[in-house]
Parts: C-alpha cells; sequence; structure tokens
C-alpha cells in the first residue's frame, strides 16, 4: 500500500482545538486521515526557504492523508492529488461542522470549506518523498510585482460579477455553488437574448411565451427557438447540443440527485458556459461582458 499525503498551510485560523481523526468519503472504500493543527514547529523542515514570509501565526496547518495500491501517474498528477485531497478535507470539515449540536450551530466555528487559493503552501508527499510543492506569492511578502489600474470602473456588469464569483467559489472549495452560480447565469443570459430577438411585442407576451416553455428549457430555447428568431444555428465547433446536454445533466445531478461534482467537472462546465456566452453576443447580437483571462487547469 502506498501513502499518499497532502500538508498544507491554510490562510486563516479557525476556533477549534487541534485534531485528527479517520473517516469514509461517500460512495468510497478507502479511509482517509485529516488532521488540523497549528504547530509550526513540526514542519520547519520544509519552509526553510519561505521563513518571514508565511504568517503561521495567523493561520493553520490541515493535513490529509490515504493509502492506495496504485500510484497516481500523470502530467498534472500533483495538482490532480492535490484537488482530490481538497475534497476530501472539504467533507472533513463539513463532518466537524455538523458534528457541533447536530449541526443546528453553523455559525459558531470560524471555519468553513477551502479551496486551492486559500492555501498558502502545500506539498505532496507519496511514502513519506515530497514529491510536489507550491507557494502561493503575494505582494504582501514582497515576493510578487503588484498590479496598476489604469482607470476605475464606474460600474460592474451584472454577468461580470457572476461569472467572476462562480470562479471565485470554483477557487475556494464550494464546486456545487460555482456550477448552480454559472448555470444560473447562462440561463440569464439566454432569457435575454431571445427577449431582444422577440420584436413587435411586449414585454408580457415575451414573457408569457418563455414561461410555456417548461421541458428541456435551455435546449428549446437555444434549438428551434433561436434558429426561428435568427435564421440560424446557435450549435458550433465551439458549442454543441452535445455539451449542453452533458452541462444538464450536471446541474441536475446536484439539484435533484444530491450528488457532488468534482473540480475537474465544474472547471468543464464553466469552459462550455463561457463559450454559450461568447456565441450568444456573436450570434444573438449581445454584449455580454465576461471575463476571458480564465485559466483552468485540464
Amino acid at each position: 500500500m502506498n501513502k499518499i499525503q497532502t500538508i498544507g498551510i491554510i490562510n486563516f485560523r479557525p476556533n477549534i482545538e487541534p485534531l485528527e481523526f479517520e473517516f469514509k468519503y461517500p460512495d468510497q472504500e478507502s479511509e482517509f486521515v485529516f488532521r488540523i493543527h497549528y504547530d509550526s514547529t513540526i514542519y520547519d523542515r520544509f519552509l526553510d526557504q519561505m521563513k518571514g514570509k508565511i504568517s503561521l501565526e495567523t493561520s493553520a496547518y490541515v493535513e490529509i492523508e490515504e493509502y492506495s495500491n496504485k500510484i497516481p501517474h500523470s502530467k498534472l498528477f500533483g495538482h490532480n492529488i492535490f484537488l482530490n485531497h481538497i475534497e476530501k478535507m472539504n467533507y472533513a470539515i463539513d463532518l466537524i461542522r455538523y458534528s457541533y449540536k447536530e449541526g443546528k450551530m453553523t455559525d459558531f466555528f470560524r471555519i468553513r470549506n477551502i479551496g486551492e487559493q486559500d492555501f498558502i503552501y502545500h506539498k505532496i508527499l507519496i511514502n513519506n518523498d515530497v514529491k510536489t510543492v507550491g507557494c502561493v506569492s503575494s505582494y504582501g511578502d514582497k515576493t510578487a510585482s503588484h498590479v496598476e489600474l489604469e482607470k476605475l470602473a464606474d460600474s460592474v456588469p451584472f454577468e461580470w460579477r457572476s461569472f467572476t464569483r462562480a470562479k471565485d467559489l470554483l477557487h475556494l472549495g464550494f464546486f456545487n455553488e460555482s456550477l448552480i452560480v454559472a448555470f444560473n447565469l447562462l440561463d440569464y443570459c439566454v432569457q435575454k437574448t431571445i427577449k431582444s430577438l422577440m420584436t413587435n411585442i411586449d414585454e408580457e407576451e415575451k414573457e408569457q411565451i418563455l414561461r410555456q416553455i417548461k421541458e428541456q428549457r435551455l435546449k428549446t430555447y437555444l434549438g428551434p427557438l433561436f434558429k426561428t428568431l435568427t435564421g440560424i444555428s446557435f450549435y458550433d465547433k465551439d458549442f454543441s447540443v452535445k455539451q449542453l446536454d452533458k452541462l444538464n445533466s450536471k446541474r441536475n445531478k446536484i439539484v435533484h440527485s444530491e450528488q457532488n461534482c468534482s473540480y475537474e467537472e465544474v472547471c468543464e462546465s464553466l469552459k462550455i458556459i463561457f463559450r454559450a456566452i461568447l456565441n450568444l453576443n456573436d450570434k444573438g447580437k449581445q454584449e455580454f461582458k465576461i471575463p476571458i483571462d480564465i485559466i483552468f487547469y485540464n
């Protein structure tokens, strides 16, 4: 058996005593060990080059370990292990929070789900050998340059804020919530586009037409209805019916089947939604503003 372990430092300190426990992740047989503590002396040897740059006084150590017959091998295996372990850490955190008064006092703990952007530092060990190390640089510790603003904007477009929030939720470990926010944004953008393409009828009539479509709503909006209104197909090599079906399936898995999405599934969904909104701009003559500097790991 191989011991696969993630040790990380998160950028906030919860109000709980150090603890360690074993748990099983839903639908998996293997057990995981979770630890949270604040003893920086234990792992000082991992941080020799970063001493003085990481504020350990206001941070916490989180660890998870598992035992597996196979060692994963891929170009991004270290990052994939890290993301997989974050999912397991968040389940452990949920166990901690729910265990206090049967989950009735959710605001008692100064702890929440965590994501990759919460980690100041992390390392992956396999059979106690360090395989990958990650340390986030920042302007405050003088390891990263600052960003200059040319001009402050007067306002922020709704769709830009929504899509950015979906990305933030993804990077903070809220995978299901990220997909739901992004899916709702797509639904909003599609409805707004369809309404703008309906001419010679008032807003109440537009609303009535859209409300009458109850089954596979987005598929109908972007399929026959879009083609009827524009004379062209919405689908192309960047956005297909198959992709929309896959996106709907993932959304329904969360809402109706009480299932969780992985980091990779949400990344794929956000890419699909991003391409769909670009198509609404291009083929639907819209001007939705969404951030274009998206970097997702494959």
